[in-house]
């Protein structure tokens, strides 16, 4: 989120640490699990650096939403447990979505609460849907993989379609220091990074609007 994305849903109880105010130096966003997604030079150095869900007492599993900065396709991904020994995921997987071609497919409506409909994932585990995503939008970047604690974890993803956003699963639950998703903008995501920067410059002051004034 560091480099503008957002967490956009959540399922579990994903808590608020105060590793961000620490890292970043000011006040703590709106969004929770705000050091979730990072730029490299961002490294956790205590547990609470990073964010934990509450313990599962009964089926299913935690997951998060984050809504990328700009549509891109993903060549890496890292799952960093630094610090969570005791208390790191057992497991984690990672599915992607396209939000311009969801609603495409949906006749330009795929908005669901998170409580719509859901489409059965691996294992027969139904998978929620995004805030602005149907459930059978998803493709799967990582399939579940077994994690370890204390570890930083990278894969390498090949040939994926751009995608909007993300879905990180921690099965069944349990702490991470930080997801980071590596991968190249799509040009035109790209053009509208850059038309959103000059929208947002000041603008210069009129020389002869100056003069008159004087």
């Amino acid at each position: 989120m560091c480099s503008g994305g957002r967490q956009d849903e959540a399922a579990g109880r994903f808590e608020d640490l105060a590793g961000y105010e620490r890292a970043f130096g000011a006040a703590r966003p709106t969004v929770n699990a705000a050091s979730l997604v990072g730029h490299n030079a961002i490294r956790a150095r205590v547990m609470g650096d990073g964010w934990e869900n509450a313990r599962r007492r009964g089926p299913g599993n935690d997951y998060v939403v984050v809504a990328l900065a700009a549509a891109g396709r993903l060549r890496q991904v890292e799952v960093d447990t630094s610090y969570f020994v005791g208390n790191a995921p057992g497991w984690v997987r990672l599915l992607a979505a396209d939000q311009n071609l969801a609603s495409l497919g949906s006749g330009g409506s795929a908005r669901l609460s998170s409580g719509g409909s859901t489409a059965s994932g691996s294992g027969g585990q139904a998978l929620p849907a995004g805030p602005d995503l149907l459930a059978d939008s998803w493709w799967e970047v990582l399939p579940e993989t077994r994690v370890q604690p204390d570890t930083r974890h990278r894969f390498l993803v090949h040939s994926q379609p751009a995608a909007t956003h993300i879905r990180l699963e921690v099965i069944p639950d349990g702490g991470l220091a930080r997801l980071r998703v590596l991968g190249e903008i799509v040009p035109e995501a790209l053009a509208g990074l850059r038309r959103r920067w000059r929208a947002a410059l000041p603008s210069a002051p009129d020389p002869a609007g100056a003069d008159g004034a004087a």
